[in-house]
């Protein structure tokens, strides 16, 4: 099984691509060049998840940087990931989900003092996501808009809590925690539950 927090940056901005010819799996991401720190933690979870591999580094167009490695097994693990994303989610551990939405909310997420977005076109894993935040005791509110579905976390009590949730496994969250974002411990930590 793949590590959870890397699992959940892919299903958001990673790829899984066969090359019939020359028979090479590849598993990547892409990300741009401005978020330096994102693309060096998940780069590091993507070597340790491929093994002793190095990665291949290239950039694309519009200033993003394309970061992959050949992996067959990768490939079929986070095929199988993309194929269900919600029942994978679904599948993971209290802790294990936590990792998921940091990743995800890396790769998929607004972040900002006032708000939190994630967006991404299938409803289906947002609406989980969902599930499980206000198990959490995260209120928030799921719309279509623009083409994609937004999972929204506008409240201050809300915020506070997902940033202390998650904020060891999202690059951006730890950004806002550090600014003194963050609350103190809550009641509702279900991490542990």
């Amino acid at each position: 099984m793949m590590e959870a927090q890397l699992g959940g940056f892919l299903v958001g901005d990673g790829f899984c691509t066969k090359k019939k010819r020359r028979k090479n799996y590849l598993v990547g991401f892409y990300q741009a060049k401005k978020k330096s720190q994102i693309i060096e933690v998940y780069m590091d979870l993507l070597v340790k998840e491929a093994g002793k591999q190095h990665p291949i580094i290239e950039m694309a167009p519009k200033d993003v940087v394309k970061v992959y490695v050949y992996s067959k097994s990768l490939y079929q693990t986070l095929k199988a990931i993309k194929d269900n994303p919600s029942e994978y989610f679904e599948k993971l551990s209290s802790k294990d989900k936590v990792k998921f939405i940091g990743g995800f909310i890396d790769a998929e997420g607004c972040v900002k003092c006032d708000r939190v977005i994630l967006y991404n076109s299938d409803r289906a894993l947002l609406f989980t996501m969902q599930n499980f935040i206000r198990f959490c005791e995260i209120s928030s509110t799921l719309h279509y808009h623009h083409g994609c579905f937004e999972l929204h976390i506008w409240s201050k009590s809300s915020r506070e809590k997902l940033i202390c949730l998650c904020r060891n496994f999202s690059v951006k969250l730890s950004r806002l925690s550090r600014r003194g974002a963050c609350a103190p411990a809550f009641a509702g930590d279900c991490r542990s539950q």
